[in-house]
């Protein structure tokens, strides 16, 4: 009977270990990061999906109005052979500010340098469960040609983007002074996406038949499972400066350790007039409480430059959010780096949607 009394009360041990040792892994922020991704998610321009006979490829138009071309024999399996099935086209297209920022794909790239976004795309395809390949050996076998906005320009011509997403760990950083930090455990950048020259300056312009229509641009698919983007970079001779983002009130900082989940407050901004998108995602490291926030890297932010700005956070369920247009200021008097203050007021999440799309139209 003792025997008996002293294995339950060491099962009961266990079972209390165990209980206790969950909740300590339990990350206490995780309904906040749920609210947060599922509204990005459900917001987002919807991915496009094709049925494609592979021995005739076609012509496949997505909800954004691209157009995809597809040649016979346009995809290849890894170990040589043609597919015989039919192919599955997954293509996501982004091609405005808004759904750059519902995706996380700001256009920027990884030298810190703004690009003029035409069009950002994910191709995808697959036979069943297998993945293919684009075939190499038939030219052009998978083209875009994406509609351009009426004020393009091209002068230097337009190179296409390779961007993956971009989580990165420092142990460096700056205070809400600009002072140089040195942390003890390194910390997670969430840059979204940082874009690389991919391949030559082989997107095509094709003219517009009529003034009823918008030129497009055109460019071969060489692979697929990749992000790509079809920019020019922005040219801007103004003087450039760190550009501090300060959330006076409603920051939700991140507080687990690891610290690998998407960040509860954020801020970005588009200038006006151009198809760009820049996120402040370097976290400042203060104690201060009204200077929480993030900053840019220097290159990324022109002195003068008119841009409109979102900064929002999801608190305990609840959404907070500011929108404002305003111009990046010059270095205050003794400084080395610019400032604004935003000031994150409740929302409700229809609200906030609202003025994550209000991007776009600026």
């Amino acid at each position: 009977m003792k025997h008996f009394i002293l294995l339950c009360t060491t099962v009961i041990m266990i079972t209390a270990c165990t209980k206790t040792t969950s909740k300590v892994n339990e990350d206490p922020q995780s309904n906040d990061v749920q609210l947060l991704n599922s509204l990005l998610e459900e917001n987002k321009s919807p991915a496009n999906e094709f049925n494609v006979n592979p021995s005739i490829g076609g012509i496949f138009t997505t909800l954004k109005g691209s157009r995809i071309y597809v040649k016979p024999n346009a995809f290849k399996r890894t170990d040589g052979s043609l597919p015989t099935g039919n192919v599955k086209l997954h293509v996501r297209d982004i091609l405005d500010a808004s759904d750059m920022l519902l995706n996380d794909r700001p256009s920027t790239t990884s030298y810190n340098a703004q690009l003029i976004s035409f069009c950002e795309l994910f191709l995808s395809a697959k036979e069943g469960n297998t993945s293919l390949i684009v075939n190499p050996t038939v030219s052009n076998a998978v083209v875009a040609k994406v509609p351009l906005p009426e004020n393009f320009s091209d002068t230097v011509g337009v190179p296409i983007w390779y961007g993956d997403t971009t989580i990165s760990s420092e142990l460096t950083g700056l205070d809400e002074e600009a002072h140089d930090v040195t942390l003890t455990k390194p910390r997670k950048l969430y840059r979204g996406v940082d874009w690389d020259e991919a391949w030559g300056r082989n997107a095509q312009i094709i003219a517009a038949a009529n003034s009823a229509q918008k030129d497009t641009i055109t460019y071969t698919i060489e692979n697929f499972d990749v992000w790509l983007n079809c920019d020019q970079l922005n040219f801007d001779g103004r003087p450039r400066t760190k550009l501090f983002c300060y959330f006076n009130t409603n920051f939700n900082e991140r507080d687990t350790i690891d610290n690998t989940l998407t960040p509860l407050s954020n801020v970005f901004y588009k200038p006006q007039g151009q198809n760009i998108l820049v996120k402040c995602s370097n976290p400042i490291i203060t104690g201060v409480a009204n200077k929480h926030g993030y900053y840019t890297n220097e290159n990324l932010s022109p002195i003068g430059l008119d841009a409109k700005f979102i900064a929002f956070s999801v608190i305990n369920g609840k959404y907070y959010a500011e929108v404002k247009a305003t111009t990046i200021p010059a270095h205050a008097s003794g400084k080395s780096y610019s400032a604004l203050t935003f000031n994150p007021v409740e929302v409700t999440r229809d609200q906030l949607v609202t003025m994550l799309k209000s991007l776009k139209d600026y």
